[in-house]
């Protein structure tokens, strides 16, 4: 319970547990099902050193679990998560693609609250990029995004998203990275986060880029 409280899926630890005193043959996944190691396992392939606890492999072990995890079945867990946080998703659809979108950045099944909050919570601006937004580039490059959003018609989606960035960059001559990354810091408030162009068009979805792209602008 401590482990599945920690964000551990109990297969995951099953495997990581296997492992720990026995090792595939060679050319054999390390990622195995309970059953294929019960097919798998060979006395010849027991450590004769004492198992030592190894928490990366076992970070791994997890992430890669879920990483093969059916999106909808990850999805039903992460709702227990945001539950708790009084968070909803607007649709199942969003729901889902949010999920595909981060999934394979999670190493714990607790890592999807810190992830996800930024798609239901507006975020708080870092000092660092506080900074960034003072660059007279970084305030155009807003400026351009707003205008071209107001002035669009359509529901945003990828195409359009990467038409929209070109045609700043143009405009602008500005390189088209750093609009890439003022609109990064528009919507999550700092210079990291998951892939720009689907983080876009998922706060599109929700009516949450333009506010975001807005305060950003001095």
């Amino acid at each position: 319970d401590d482990f599945k409280n920690l964000g551990y899926l109990p297969e995951a630890l099953t495997n990581y547990m296997a492992l720990l005193g026995w090792s595939p043959n060679s050319g054999e996944s390390e990622i195995q099902s309970i059953n294929e190691i019960s097919l798998n396992f060979n006395l010849n392939c027991v450590n004769k050193s004492g198992a030592k606890f190894n928490w990366e492999k076992l970070n791994w072990i997890n992430s890669q679990y879920i990483k093969n995890y059916d999106l909808k079945d990850l999805s039903d867990l992460a709702q227990k998560y945001w539950s708790k946080k009084g968070w909803e998703a607007p649709s199942k659809n969003w729901e889902l693609k949010l999920i595909a979108l981060l999934k394979d950045s999670l190493i714990l099944l607790n890592d999807i609250v810190d992830q996800s909050e930024p798609f239901f919570v507006l975020p708080s601006i870092t000092d660092e990029a506080n900074e960034f937004l003072k660059k007279v580039e970084v305030q155009n490059s807003l400026k351009g995004l707003f205008t071209n959003l107001k002035k669009n018609n359509e529901p945003l989606n990828t195409q359009l998203a990467k038409s929209l960035l070109e045609e700043v960059s143009k405009k602008s001559q500005i390189k088209k990275g750093l609009v890439m990354r003022s609109l990064r810091v528009a919507l999550f408030g700092c210079l990291s986060g998951p892939d720009l162009i689907q983080s876009w068009v998922l706060l599109s979805e929700i009516n949450a880029d333009l506010e975001r792209i807005k305060r950003c602008i001095r």
